[in-house]
């Protein structure tokens, strides 16, 4: 029979014994060593942890005179945590964790993507990308920032203090914390588009749909762009303002085809059972020495103003302002007839 001692014995040995089997009553004492390899493909931590669990668990570094690093399950929080810590391998219960970095390759949410049960931060939520990004699925509803898609336009969101993105109250600010409407802009808003394609279309820069669909009975008005421009401390010099500026240019690189550019286009309809009025432009010229409501310099080439029938475009009257302020009126009548000019003043 083999040897069995009535009481525990030390066994010390300068080699280095095999064993075929060990088992180890008592406190079980560990020799560290550099590297270790472990054939295991799984490692079990807490084992024999039984009914409601507590206490954290996971991995912690010794980093010296350094704080230590770890990966912890929180079992108070219900979540993994890449965390700084004080505590060591011998700490238990609940751990002190300070959230830290986590840098990873790629990031994958299921079943249904990226949602707020699966995002939460106490504080800024950082997402890093040197190439592409892209949130959401391939419908319509994604959101995509940078090159994912070549067709899409790139959208650059900067940090500085004039260019933040912040949303709030379910209002977006660009360069402002507290956005008073669904989107402030305090800075410049530049647009810088160009169209490659070769395809013959319409292109838009900036597009507007702004639609009232809810029946009332009271006082509407819709405004689809609103400027307002101030300029109240200036003492001296030539002060210009202008609310809107429009500098359209179109060429042809040679002699084909024909140009036809319109600084602006307006249509405006109005409909109903009656008292209705359309105006295609209402100026309103008020508080200066001067004022006026119209003020046009026209190249040669053209009369300064042409106005169609709305009976027949073929029928027109220009008004043109030549060398030392001559004025001309001409009337074209397209069906040959006389062009009447017909003048009905009320009084002298």
């Amino acid at each position: 029979m083999p040897y069995k001692p009535s009481t525990p014995q030390d066994l010390s040995t300068t080699d280095s014994p095999t064993f075929a089997g060990l088992t180890v009553n008592g406190t079980l004492t560990t020799i560290q060593s550099t590297n270790t390899v472990i054939a295991d493909k799984l490692i079990e931590l807490a084992n024999g942890t039984t009914g409601t669990p507590s206490g954290d668990s996971g991995i912690v570094v010794e980093r010296g005179d350094s704080t230590n690093a770890a990966l912890v399950w929180d079992e108070s929080g219900d979540t993994w945590v890449a965390a700084t810590t004080s505590a060591t391998g011998a700490s238990t219960g609940d751990l002190t964790l300070t959230p830290t970095d986590l840098n990873i390759s790629d990031l994958s949410f299921t079943p249904d993507g990226i949602t707020t049960s699966h995002i939460t931060t106490a504080g800024s939520l950082k997402i890093r990308a040197t190439d592409n990004m892209h949130i959401g699925d391939d419908g319509v509803d994604s959101i995509r920032l940078g090159r994912t898609n070549t067709a899409l336009a790139k959208v650059h969101i900067r940090s500085g203090a004039d260019t933040d993105f912040v949303v709030s109250n379910s209002k977006v600010g660009i360069g402002t914390d507290a956005p008073s409407n669904e989107l402030d802009v305090v800075g410049t808003i530049a647009i810088d588009k160009n169209v490659t394609s070769t395809t013959a279309g319409t292109y838009t820069a900036a597009s507007i749909d702004f639609d009232k669909t809810g029946a009332s009975t009271s006082d509407n008005t819709l405004i689809g762009l609103d400027v307002d421009m101030d300029n109240t401390t200036a003492t001296a010099g030539t002060n210009t303002m202008v609310a809107a500026k429009l500098t359209p240019t179109l060429q042809h690189a040679s002699a084909a085809g024909v140009t036809l550019v319109k600084g602006l286009e307006v249509t405006a309809t109005g409909s109903g059972p009656g008292n209705t009025t359309t105006r295609a432009l209402d100026l309103t010229a008020t508080g200066a020495d001067f004022n006026q409501g119209v003020f046009m310099k026209i190249d040669n080439g053209g009369p300064d103003i042409k106005m169609l029938s709305s009976a027949n475009n073929a029928d027109f009257c220009t008004i043109a302002t030549g060398a030392n302020g001559e004025l001309t009126i001409e009337t074209t009548d397209g069906s040959g007839a006389a062009g009447h000019i017909n003048l009905k003043p009320d009084g002298d």
